[in-house]
């Protein structure tokens, strides 16, 4: 996130990020009330700072595309 704003602040036209792994994508549901949803706060936090993402692992549970969890990705 530093990095990403720190870019745009100085002009950088597009940011693609390469994650090996993305911690946090796994849960897609809240169990219990009042808990987070960790993949739909990380996608939207991702696709609000990168163009495009790359990953090995996108640590996915229940859904098969990783543009189901990080809107405007392929």
């Amino acid at each position: 996130m530093l990095a990403a704003m720190t870019a745009r602040r100085l002009g950088v036209a597009k940011l693609i990020l390469v994650a090996p792994y993305l911690c946090y994508m796994r849960q897609d549901k809240a169990f219990h009330s009042g808990e987070a949803i960790s993949q739909q706060i990380i996608g939207q936090q991702l696709a609000q700072w990168f163009d495009t993402v790359i990953t090995v692992d996108p640590h996915l549970h229940r859904i098969h595309n990783l543009s189901e969890a990080i809107p405007g990705t392929l």
